[in-house]
């Protein structure tokens, strides 16, 4: 056919290029500015209850310090951990008295198939259940923080971390209500065919409760 060997005249590519940018300003850019405004630490005494974006980005950014968390690694294993179970016991101590707040740390190792297996790798739990609250259903809550061994893992997976531990900050500091007990696992293994939430899914005690898991 003719056109297949016909030129577009250069107009098309400016037309082309200014529908994209007339896209963007139209649904992404619109989109940004109508996210609510972050809070800050100066907030907090005004805001309890809310979510004090600076503070999980402070954690985020402590996290991430650390550089590359590659399972096995001393900055995976040790300095996380440490850094999980100190911001924990923070929160622990602010807790109201609405609630029980349990917190284990696991080891575990286990065979994920016929030629695979894992050792001592780690998770990092909490479970807050309100201390009336008689439901046989936990529900989870997970994230990990190993990541590759290129990446301080900001994104993959440090920003959730840091919205589970400032969401548990906010749940664990107010007074309900919470019907069923939440369990907020912090997996050092994800990387490594997520083994450290299979760990815990076979093995750990609180897993039964959690609907879904055999």
């Amino acid at each position: 056919m003719l056109w297949r060997n016909q030129k577009l005249n250069w107009y098309y590519a400016a037309c082309f290029t200014a529908f994209w940018i007339i896209l963007y300003a139209a649904i992404v850019v619109q989109q940004v500015y109508r996210l609510p405004t972050p809070l800050t630490h100066k907030d907090a005494a005004k805001h309890t209850g809310e979510f004090i974006a600076e503070r999980a980005e402070d954690f985020l950014f402590k996290l991430t310090s650390l550089g590359p968390r590659v399972v096995g690694s001393e900055a995976n294993e040790v300095q996380a951990v440490k850094l999980l179970m100190d911001e924990i016991r923070e929160i622990e101590n602010q807790k109201s008295d609405y609630f029980d707040f349990e917190v284990d740390k696991q080891v575990v190792s286990g065979q994920y198939s016929a030629t695979r297996l894992y050792q001592s790798v780690q998770n990092v739990m909490v479970k807050l259940s309100a201390k009336t609250s008689r439901s046989p259903n936990y529900l989870l809550i997970n994230a990990h923080f190993d990541t590759k061994p290129t990446s301080p893992g900001a994104s993959d997976d440090g920003a959730m971390v840091s919205v589970m531990m400032e969401l548990l900050r906010i749940l664990a500091t107010s007074n309900g209500p919470l019907e069923h007990p939440i369990v907020f696992l912090f997996n050092g293994a994800e990387e490594e065919s997520l083994y450290a939430s299979l760990g815990f899914v076979r093995q750990h005690k609180w897993a039964k409760k959690l609907q879904g898991c055999d």
